[in-house]
């Protein structure tokens, strides 16, 4: 079964790894010790940017999903101001995972998500 907790250095180095290239305040999802997806809100610049990175085995999961999402969301609800994602356009569940979290267009692949949205 899988599960979601807080993200921690040694989780993200076994999902990438590698150290992550920034840091960030996010979750891991589990599947027994082994992560296979990651999501969470890093700050480049003055804007804060979220991301969602998932394999297949968490993507089969909608439970798993509507956890994340709400801890994602409960985490840029927690910021208090706008937080921006860029959308891949390569992966088809893209749009409905960041409309249902929040986001909407804002120029072109990317979206806004205003605080408690």
């Amino acid at each position: 079964m899988i599960s979601i907790v807080p993200a921690t250095p040694d989780l993200v180095r076994s999902y990438y790894g590698k150290e992550a290239p920034w840091t960030f305040r996010g979750y891991v999802a589990l599947d027994g010790d082994k992560p296979v997806g990651l999501a969470g809100v890093y700050r480049e610049g003055v804007h804060l940017i979220a991301f969602f990175d998932a394999g297949p085995t968490l993507r089969a999961s909608k439970r798993v999903a509507v956890e994340g999402r709400r801890l994602l969301r409960k985490l840029m609800d927690e910021a208090g101001r706008p937080v921006f994602a860029k959308m891949n356009a390569s992966e088809p569940t893209a749009p409905a995972l960041l409309r249902r979290a929040g986001f909407v267009p804002l120029k072109d692949d990317i979206l806004v998500r205003m605080p408690n949205a």
